[in-house]
């Protein structure tokens, strides 16, 4: 695992209780400084004062929701502020907001209720990362093939999804197949 000390998280989420266990969860990683906050519009004026190096945020929040807060980081912040790893939690783990997330810029998701192991390896996961950041007209965030070497430039590129989008429940195990996609 890489030296983690001297970086710093911010965790955006409008529970207490999610806050502090995901806390106690990243506390694990030894992180320099841990921030939380309750919402969307104070993580992004935090976030412009002192960018964190990962975002930690809820996907549904009153106010400023954490899509909200995604878009404006990606969109309306510069350089390395605009390229922070962002990871999603979301109560409601469907294959519509593993879409949208993933779609608006996010790095990954997890599912709540949140498991120490599963959180602590997307961090992981995301941390590592290694795939080209891309900023067109229309998305800024992570490239969105995960897997091959993305060199496939044949008459299907581009073609939608074979995986039907719906309101179903997903487990946290179809989650890294269908961010592939």
């Amino acid at each position: 695992m890489a030296n983690l000390s001297d970086k710093n998280v911010m965790i955006v989420d409008d529970h207490r209780a999610v806050r502090y266990i995901v806390r106690t969860i990243v506390e694990f990683f030894k992180f320099k400084e841990i921030r939380e906050v309750n919402d969307g519009t104070e993580a992004f004026e935090l976030f412009k004062q002192k960018p964190a190096d990962l975002l930690i945020v809820d996907l549904k929040m009153p106010g400023l929701g954490g899509l909200e807060l995604i878009r404006r980081i990606r969109w309306e912040c510069k350089g390395q502020a605009q390229r922070v790893p962002i990871l999603v939690l979301t109560a409601t783990l469907t294959h519509d907001n593993i879409f949208v997330a993933r779609d608006n810029g996010a790095n990954g998701i997890v599912a709540k209720p949140i498991r120490a192991r599963v959180l602590c390896e997307r961090i992981q996961s995301i941390l590592m990362d290694k795939r080209e950041f891309i900023v067109s007209e229309n998305y800024i965030g992570p490239c969105r093939r995960l897997g091959g070497d993305g060199m496939y430039d044949g008459p299907e590129r581009r073609k939608a999804s074979e995986i039907a989008v719906c309101n179903e429940t997903v487990s946290d195990d179809d989650i890294d197949a269908m961010l592939a996609q």
